[in-house]
């Protein structure tokens, strides 16, 4: 699983005033490990809420998702490794729940991260389906289907969120602060996944 030492290490860390965290696949960050989502707060007229943003961070080997989650190998897994800015198009690893001759097992596959409608004509209608608002995702065309029938988990290490600090009127604002949002042993986030058949007969997941 993820070092629960290495995150316990960064915990209370943050990146502090004008100072930024450039994202790379490679590197892990080196901003703070909040235990708990921060309550509503507001900077420079942007509210927090705590939602996920469009990049987190994966490490675990598929040994260790596999043990983790108690899952089997599936054949739509392929290994990627490990990602410290994962974002939107790229490949994941996700846990999904399969039947097989009346036995449900849960299976490791990797997704590409934007859902693509089982109607939708274009691909590319997923780069902007990154994210599902718990209030509607029953209610969306979009994504009513796959939360009635096909849900996943996302195994995370942790997740990025920006806030903007307040600045002084009449300056040039100062710059974004990401933090990491994480907790020893990673995170399991909700999900949902779709298959698309494209005119070559190759399927998407």
């Amino acid at each position: 699983g993820v070092d629960g030492d290495a995150a316990a290490s960064r915990a209370g860390r943050d990146l502090g005033a004008r100072r930024t965290h450039l994202l790379n696949r490679g590197v892990p960050p080196p901003s703070r490990v909040w235990r708990n989502l921060p309550a509503k707060r507001t900077y420079a007229k942007r509210t927090y809420d705590g939602r996920m943003c469009g990049r987190y961070a994966t490490s675990r080997t598929s040994a260790a998702l596999l043990d983790d989650f108690g899952a089997t190998l599936g054949d739509l897994f392929v290994e990627t490794g490990a990602d410290f800015n994962m974002a939107p198009t790229k490949r994941a690893p996700i846990v999904v729940g399969r039947t097989d001759e009346g036995v449900w097992r849960r299976e490791l596959v990797t997704a590409k991260w934007g859902l693509v409608p089982s109607w939708a004509k274009d691909p590319a209608i997923g780069n902007k389906m990154i994210n599902a608002r718990s209030e509607t995702v029953a209610q969306k065309p979009s994504f009513r289907s796959a939360f009635a029938k096909r849900r996943a988990i996302v195994p995370v290490d942790g997740y990025y969120e920006w806030y903007q600090p307040d600045g002084v009127a009449g300056q040039k604002p100062p710059p974004k602060q990401p933090f990491f949002i994480s907790s020893p042993g990673g995170l399991a986030l909700a999900g949902l996944y779709e298959f698309w058949k494209d005119p070559t007969a190759e399927w998407l997941l």
